[in-house]
């Protein structure tokens, strides 16, 4: 029966999808068992190079994507950074005056990069890339706005006045809203349809497996969603190889390896 829920996972088509859907009925009861070591040993490192893929294609499709993924990441980090530290602050002063100075100057770094990016790009008069510059400052008035946040709480950390300080509640909504505006650049200067798919993989299976399996490590996370994450996968890999776009041979075939990599997963997993 595994096996035919593999065969069923591993090739997708129209006709196929409501039989990929329905295939896991069979084990609502009997949950998938997967080792910590097989998560770990084989699992990890096939998502690892399959996200750093999704990567390289975007690159390749632009160059500018290389400085759109740059400005993602640092946001991410920042993001991550900032994670739970309402709770820091309560538990310890010192260690929360070093989670507000890193991220301060992380938000200083990631001025900088927008400052380049801004001038590299101010003459710019094709439309796809007017609407790239409009991204930049908008990040870039976000990017202010946490900056100065920060520094008032740097300089209350420490004064009577710092138990009167809510500004910390303030930090996160900003964040979160340059993390999602980070992420939609980095698809920006793709078009039409083309750009559609790679946000909807990004949506349905990267952003997940980036957050939920290679940072967090959840492994359970991962057999509850293995169907929806199959899913998004091949209907991106099956849009992007069966002709729909014209991409040259060597990404189609990278795309190909990418998939020999999530059917790895999925063999490790149910055999």
């Amino acid at each position: 029966m595994r096996i035919l829920l593999l065969l069923l996972l591993s090739s997708f088509s129209i006709s196929s999808f409501s039989q990929v859907r329905t295939s896991y009925y069979p084990y609502i009861e009997k949950p998938i068992d997967l080792r910590d070591y097989s998560f770990s040993r084989y699992i990890m490192p096939q998502l690892k190079a399959i996200s750093q893929e999704y990567f390289q294609i975007l690159r390749k499709l632009n160059p500018v994507h290389s400085e759109t993924i740059g400005l993602y990441n640092k946001v991410l980090s920042l993001s991550r950074g900032m994670n739970g530290v309402n709770k820091i602050c309560q538990d310890s002063e010192e260690k929360c005056e070093e989670v507000f100075k890193k991220s301060y100057e992380l938000a200083k770094s990631f001025d900088k990069d927008i400052s380049k990016l801004q001038s590299k790009y101010q003459r710019i008069e094709v439309a796809k890339e007017l609407e790239f510059i409009s991204s930049l400052d908008k990040l870039s008035l976000q990017n202010y706005t946490l900056l100065h946040k920060l520094e008032e709480h740097l300089i209350t950390l420490k004064t009577n006045f710092s138990s009167y300080y809510f500004g910390k509640s303030g930090f996160q909504p900003i964040i979160h809203k340059m993390l999602l505006d980070s992420e939609f650049m980095l698809t920006q200067m793709l078009g039409g349809k083309l750009k559609d798919n790679f946000d909807a993989v990004w949506f349905g299976f990267f952003k997940e497996i980036n957050q939920k399996l290679i940072y967090e490590n959840d492994k359970i996370y991962m057999l509850k969603r293995l169907e929806e994450l199959n899913l998004s996968w091949n209907t991106f890999h099956m849009k992007m190889t069966k002709g729909n776009h014209d991409l040259d041979s060597a990404m189609i075939k990278q795309i190909k390896v990418m998939h020999n990599r999530w059917n790895s997963c999925l063999k490790v997993i149910l055999n």
